[in-house]
């Protein structure tokens, strides 16, 4: 019996990769579903418009390594995707990527591209602080009645882990850095630390990854007597 003889042309071509993987999202009912999704760097998501409501798009949220949208230069408020249209983005960089429906702005979604060994993508969100505010101390004059002393304390609330930089520009050295966990946290300073004035606070922070939060001014008075 001959043996066929395959040219090593086809042999290459057999030898080759692939398509990339796939991950797919289905539209339906106002929402995103599965999300988020985490995929390899190199896979392609495909997006299923379901029905019955079709009138979304899958459109990135700029500032991203990486965009895309399915309607580019549809008119934003009637986009035509019958049940069975699908929209494919192959990702080729590793991050975590979110996106909204433009005309349906509640409609998000969220891909989490690993690197290209599986390895999880690099933190890029910085910390935020919210419910931030401060309430200024006091300083009794020595041999005050009735005054009670009290200090400068400044709340907030961390989204996570980080460190809490308070600075104050015009007296730096009531500066003061500390770790907090998440969640509502607070910082007192003493009237020796804060002396009797009016103060601008400026609240950072700043995760285990070096992303860091932009700065939220406070402003306090410290009374005297």
């Amino acid at each position: 019996m001959r043996l066929a003889v395959i040219p090593a042309t086809l042999l290459a071509l057999g030898a080759s990769a692939g398509p990339a993987a796939a991950a797919d999202v289905t539209i339906s009912n106002f929402a995103f579903n599965p999300t988020p999704i985490t995929i390899t760097q190199g896979d392609t998501v495909t997006w299923h418009w379901a029905g019955p409501d079709t009138n979304h798009s899958v459109t990135s949220d700029p500032g991203q390594a990486d965009s895309f949208d399915s309607d580019p230069a549809g008119p934003p408020n009637n986009l035509t995707h019958p049940p069975g249209s699908t929209f494919d983005h192959t990702f080729n960089a590793s991050g975590t990527f979110t996106y909204i429906c433009k005309v349906h702005s509640f409609m998000t979604g969220k891909v989490i591209v690993n690197g290209p060994n599986g390895e999880p993508p690099p933190d890029a969100t910085p910390p935020t602080l919210t419910k931030t505010s401060a309430s200024g101390g006091r300083k009794c004059k020595r041999g005050a009645k009735h005054c009670k002393a009290k200090p400068t304390v400044v709340r907030f609330t961390l989204s996570e882990d980080s460190r809490v930089k308070l600075a104050v520009p015009k007296h730096p050295s009531a500066n003061l850095t500390r770790a907090f966990k998440a969640g509502a946290r607070s910082v007192k300073l003493s009237v020796k630390t804060l002396p009797p004035g009016k103060w601008t606070l400026k609240l950072t922070a700043t995760d285990a990854a070096g992303n860091a939060s932009p700065a939220a001014p406070l402003k306090v008075k410290v009374r005297q007597g």
